[in-house]
């Protein structure tokens, strides 16, 4: 580089320096002519930091808002997706021929599950590590989900049978059997409601648990916060006194969450000393069919 000899040692020095500066600091230098040098964008950054980090926020606040509404989008799609299982017909003996006719998404599962046979009967069993506070399934009532409030409730569903059509030729011995078949469909249901009926108190803890001591002598249950019902198909909870699932309310019914950490191949169970008591119509329902319910005051085995 040639320089003027017009110029001094001192005003060399001082344009080199200048120079150097803008070379490796272009955004750092305090001098206001150095900043009006700039590009433009060079000094929007430099001049607007507050300006930029907010505009960041707002992008993050508005990101967050989008995905709270995609998860909320994918719940609705979800429940989309359940089926009505209460109008539909099942063969009731087949505990676990029965989950096969639906997906696990129709049903409501939101986790990888599978039903195996167990010394109990059918048993529920993750197919995937769950960790705790998962929602395993979701219950709508009217949907997925059936509630009993007296015992007209269960003969209703016990009888509610489709039945069949009759043949151009049909004759007497066709009545016969349909009246048979109806009447077995009507103690498969029966035994279903038997086995798969359960309680659950809008005001337990968060372990399930609830100091059922809401009865009068009488055995009537004053506390509107019972449900008795069940879930079609059933979840398949053996009894475990160290449940690792519990049950929740929400405003569409009940969902099943994972109580614990849940392990693959994992059985996962229902404590049904939190059902509570039966109440007084249960009662008399299970006098009456002569049949055990999971409740402690209707079994040996709770």
């Amino acid at each position: 580089m040639i320089y003027s000899s017009s110029l001094s040692w001192k005003s060399m020095k001082t344009i080199m320096t200048t120079a150097t500066n803008r070379a490796i600091h272009p955004f750092v230098s305090s001098s206001s002519s150095l900043k009006s040098s700039l590009h433009p964008r060079y000094y929007r950054s430099y001049h607007s930091c507050s300006s930029t980090k907010t505009i960041i926020q707002r992008t993050t606040i508005r990101t967050r808002l989008n995905a709270h509404t995609d998860n909320n989008n994918n719940n609705n799609n979800d429940n989309n997706n359940i089926v009505n299982t209460l109008e539909m017909s099942l063969d009731w003996n087949n505990r676990i021929g029965l989950q096969d006719q639906y997906t696990l998404k129709e049903k409501g599962w939101k986790v990888h599950v599978d039903w195996r046979l167990t010394p109990f009967g059918a048993g529920l069993f993750s197919k995937e590590d769950i960790p705790a506070g998962t929602i395993l399934r979701k219950g709508i009532l009217g949907v997925n989900l059936k509630e009993f409030t007296s015992i007209a409730d269960i003969d209703e569903f016990c009888n509610q049978q489709r039945r069949p059509k009759q043949r151009h030729n049909h004759n007497m011995n066709d009545d016969d059997d349909v009246e048979q078949q109806q009447q077995q469909e009507t103690i498969s249901r029966l035994n279903y409601v038997k086995d798969y009926l359960w309680g659950f108190n809008k005001d337990a803890d968060e372990r399930g648990y609830y100091n059922d001591q809401k009865q009068d002598n009488n055995g009537n249950d004053h506390n509107n916060s019972r449900f008795f019902g069940m879930w079609i198909p059933g979840n398949g909870l053996n009894h475990n006194e160290d449940p690792n699932t519990v049950y929740k309310s929400t405003k569409e019914g009940i969902d099943l969450i994972a109580l614990v950490d849940i392990g693959i191949n994992d059985e996962l169970f229902d404590d049904y000393r939190r059902h509570g008591s039966s109440s007084l119509w249960l009662k008399e329902f299970a006098h009456q069919k002569n049949v055990t319910l999971n409740f402690a005051d209707c079994n040996d085995f709770v």
